[in-house]
């Protein structure tokens, strides 16, 4: 028989936000997401399992006329986990590593009523 673990638990975030007016008609604004642990009492293991998550955005508004406004975005998100199990299984020693790695860039207008 298969057995199958997941160790799945809560994660919690520590969060960034700042933003900064140039002038009425521009500013800028930062939002960082994100957690990094480790070693085991850090993340609930009892296992020295490696994890993290980031999630980091920039973003630059424009104000065009009083209801129009335009933005650029750029984003970062990514994340991953890298360590051996305490619970391995027949198809496999335990061990993992994963870690993914996602950039965007974001255009956009917005019209306010």
């Amino acid at each position: 028989m298969l057995k199958i673990t997941r160790d799945v638990g809560p994660v919690p975030l520590l969060n960034l936000r700042a933003n900064y007016r140039f002038n009425k008609n521009m500013m800028i604004e930062l939002d960082v997401v994100g957690f990094y642990a480790p070693i085991a009492y850090l993340n609930g293991s009892d296992s020295d399992v490696i994890g993290a998550i980031l999630d980091a955005s920039i973003r630059q508004h424009f104000t065009i006329t009083d209801h129009v406004g335009a933005f650029l975005n750029f984003r970062y998100l990514g994340g991953g986990a890298e360590g051996t199990s305490t619970n391995p299984t027949e198809i496999s020693d335990g061990f993992t590593r994963n870690w993914l790695h996602f950039y965007t860039v974001t255009a956009g207008f917005a019209y306010q009523f």
